[in-house]
């Protein structure tokens, strides 16, 4: 099966399944005290010798998942979160065609994989890891837990969190359905797997021998006090996991207005505004401008938000010593983009019509840039970076707006 029909299949039968639960919504019921969470995107990943899907999301009530696509050079690069490394050996390996779980399915749930490091320092990072009461820690070795080769396959794994160490940094990933299947898969296959997990058809219905009807796969049930833990954790997973794109990073936290909303103290966040340029100085080339977020304050006007990749890649946001601190190239596209949707609103026409379109009014805007995350933005580098620039910027970190949220505290910045 090639990764088109993977993906096509794999999609449509995930929102007919949730089609599905949305129909017999009367009929859920979380365990008292506990809310049950459903997707919002699916991500396909084409690993070379596998294929993968992950489920990624938070929604309180269930709805048509998104496709996104994922890129990774390879398998280990998912688990490891680092550079897909196996070091000191592997904990499970995941090998041959012949293992006995749904028809051929090795199956994982609710088991925080982990490292024989002391991770304390990590829990205020990655909240979720204090979720769990499975844990599997390694003692030695460093990267993926799994290891694969070129005939591994058929891999499930639910409601687990993966935690990697590498040079006294962690990084964190909380798996909400996770499927790896080899690349030779067929439609029968897949098919076959649905049939066995979901417990129903193509059509949705029920089918002889599938999964147990009070089984609800693809869902996160959690403590209400743990909502927010949850959230922050899928956001994490999007934006410091690396292989997708800013869209995606933007589409969750549109997706998940409450994030932004709280950390701010705002009533409203609008996404994604499409400004045409109706007035400029001539020196415009663009036909029109569409910032990642207007943040409403409680004056009745917006600051203007933009998102970048959380460049895991990157040591450090800035460079050079301090006396000459500045930001790396990366940094200075995204302030000099929050630069050009200021001048928008330099022109009177130019702000009637986002008046008149959405209701933006903007004055004297902060401008806000998210990128990277608490590995590679020092506080203080940042403030001395920033000294090149006037009080209404700012820069926040994916970890800092994860943490925020995690503690339900918004910070003031308006």
């Amino acid at each position: 099966m090639d990764f088109f029909e993977y993906r096509k299949y794999s999609t449509k039968r995930w929102n007919g399944y949730f089609k599905l639960l949305s129909r017999s919504g009367s009929r859920l019921q979380s365990p008292e005290g506990c809310v049950t969470l459903f997707p919002t995107h699916i991500v396909f990943m084409n690993f070379g010798d596998q294929y993968g899907m992950e489920l990624i999301g938070a929604s309180r009530s269930p709805r048509e998942l998104q496709p996104r696509i994922a890129k990774y050079e390879e398998i280990h690069m998912y688990f490891d979160i680092f550079k897909g490394r196996v070091e000191g050996g592997s904990t499970i390996s995941i090998e041959g065609k012949d293992v006995p779980y749904l028809d051929g399915f090795v199956s994982f749930s609710n088991i925080l994989f982990c490292q024989g490091k002391d991770f304390d320092s990590a829990k205020n990072r990655f909240g979720f890891i204090s979720e769990y009461g499975t844990i599997l820690n390694r003692t030695g070795g460093e990267g993926s837990h799994f290891h694969f080769n070129s005939s591994s396959q058929n891999l499930l794994i639910e409601n687990c969190g993966i935690l990697n160490h590498h040079d006294g940094l962690f990084r964190g990933k909380n798996i909400l359905l996770l499927g790896i299947h080899g690349k030779s898969i067929n439609s029968n296959q897949l098919e076959k797997f649905f049939h066995n997990l979901l417990g129903v058809d193509e059509r949705c219905q029920p089918v002889e021998n599938g999964a147990k009807s009070a089984t609800v796969r693809g869902v996160a049930t959690v403590k209400r006090d743990s909502v927010a833990i949850f959230e922050s954790s899928m956001l994490q997973n999007v934006a410091l996991s690396g292989g997708l794109r800013e869209t995606t990073i933007d589409e969750y936290l549109a997706t998940h207005p409450n994030i932004l909303e709280g950390l701010f103290n705002s009533a409203r966040v609008i996404h994604n505004a499409a400004l045409e340029w109706i007035e400029h100085d001539g020196g415009i080339d663009e036909k029109s401008i569409k910032p990642d977020a207007f943040i409403l304050r409680r004056d009745g006007y917006f600051d203007i938000a933009d998102f970048k990749l959380a460049a895991i890649d990157k040591k450090s946001l800035t460079r050079g010593k301090r006396s000459r601190r500045r930001f790396i190239d990366y940094v200075n596209e995204g302030l000099s983009q929050l630069a050009n949707y200021q001048s928008y609103f330099g022109f009177d026409k130019n702000k009637e019509y986002a008046w008149e379109k959405y209701n933006i009014k903007v004055d004297n805007p902060k401008k806000i840039l998210i990128v990277g995350s608490m590995e590679n933005s020092n506080p203080e580098e940042i403030h001395q970076a920033l000294r090149a620039y006037d009080s209404s910027y700012s820069i926040i970190d994916y970890d800092a707006i994860a943490i925020g949220h995690q503690a339900s505290v918004g910070w003031g910045l308006i």
